[in-house]
């Protein structure tokens, strides 16, 4: 039996994944009524949608206009650094202490699985770079869900998508992609080991070279500041 949800849920997951998919673009200005008629969905849920994304900075909703997506600022990547930072080295010192634990252990295995999987997109000779994306947002996700606080996941979420929009179409031409490879495989030596200083270590190596890379192209990309235009 299929798990039921309710349709501002279902609204919102679409959109989300239509936003991290790329399926919008950053200058053009977008219906809600239009939205909702695509998802055969009442205008209510999809509303409700639209304002949860506000909050979580991935829109920007234009009063009697629709919405556009948001174009993060120098503030916005510099906020999602701290949050990102001051949870990621909390989980990560939680997770390498209690490694041999059985969720933890379970923790360490998804983790992994992500991780090979990111290499094995790195690999191949048409490497896609959402994937590989997505594999990175997973091996994240899952260390910050270790804790299970609910507060983390929401803080978390509002801020990770900041750090895709500006490299992603540069991530292999700049050689991120094989950074981000060997931050993570650090982490997961540190993890596996559990070694808290070297966890911590590798967590804040990683968040300094994603800020650094971020902002680099974020400065690059948006000298020009598009301007919201209808479809």
């Amino acid at each position: 039996m299929s798990e039921y949800k309710p349709l501002q849920a279902v609204a919102y997951e679409l959109l989300r994944d239509m936003i991290q998919d790329g399926k919008f673009a950053f200058d053009t200005i977008y219906s809600e009524t239009k939205l909702a008629s695509q998802f055969s969905i009442s205008r209510t849920p999809v509303r409700d949608a639209l304002i949860r994304l506000k909050n979580e900075h991935y829109i920007d909703i234009l009063p009697n206009r629709g919405f556009c997506l948001h174009l993060p600022t120098r503030e916005d990547i510099l906020s999602g650094y701290h949050v990102r930072t001051a949870i990621e080295c909390h989980c990560a010192a939680l997770l390498a202490r209690e490694k041999d634990m059985p969720r933890a252990a379970e923790t360490l295995r998804r983790m992994q699985a992500a991780l090979d999987a990111q290499r094995a997109i790195y690999a191949s000779e048409d490497m896609d770079l959402r994937a590989f994306w997505k594999w990175d947002v997973e091996f994240h996700a899952l260390l910050i869900a270790y804790p299970g606080v609910q507060e983390f996941q929401r803080q978390y979420d509002a801020y990770m998508h900041f750090f895709m929009a500006h490299y992603v179409k540069s991530y292999r031409s700049d050689g991120r992609d094989k950074t981000t490879l060997d931050e993570h495989g650090r982490l997961m030596e540190a993890l596996l080991a559990g070694d808290e200083a070297a966890a911590l270590s590798a967590v804040r190596r990683h968040m300094d070279e994603t800020l650094a890379i971020t902002l680099h192209n974020m400065e690059a990309q948006t000298q020009d500041t598009p301007t919201c235009k209808r479809p």
